[in-house]
C-alpha cells in the first residue's frame, strides 16, 4: 500500500495491517477519499494474488470501506496515533474502549 501511495503522491501518514482489515491515514486533498480506498483495494488485491495469499477468485474487502473526513485542528495526529498505537485489543476481562469517539475521529 505504500508502494501504492508514492506512485499516486499520495502523503501516507500511517497503516496498519491487521489479519483482517486495514487502517490507513492519507493526507490528499484534491482526492476524493471513496477513490482512495477503491484504488487501495484493488492495488492491495492484486498483490493478495500475485504473492498467492488469496484465490483468484476469492472475495476480499467488505463492499464499502470506512472513510472520515479530518478537518478539527488535532484530527490528523489524533488519526494517526489511533492507527499507530490503538489497534492492540485490550487485556481479557476489559471492554474494549471506543478510541474513534475518544479522539474525536467519528464521520461526519
Amino acid at each position: 500500500m505504500s508502494d501504492h501511495c508514492r506512485l499516486r503522491q499520495w502523503d501516507l501518514r500511517a497503516l496498519a495491517v491487521r489479519s483482517n482489515h486495514v487502517h490507513v491515514v492519507i493526507a490528499a486533498p484534491t482526492i476524493k477519499p471513496e477513490l482512495i480506498v477503491k484504488q487501495l483495494k484493488e492495488w492491495g488485491t492484486r498483490k493478495l494474488r500475485e504473492h498467492r495469499i488469496v484465490g483468484m477468485s476469492q472475495h476480499v474487502w467488505a463492499d464499502h470501506g470506512s472513510t472520515i473526513y479530518l478537518f478539527e485542528s488535532g484530527s490528523l495526529e489524533n488519526a494517526i496515533r489511533y492507527v499507530l498505537e490503538m489497534q492492540d485489543d485490550p487485556p481479557e476481562g476489559h471492554g474494549r474502549p471506543d478510541w474513534q469517539a475518544m479522539y474525536g475521529l467519528r464521520g461526519r
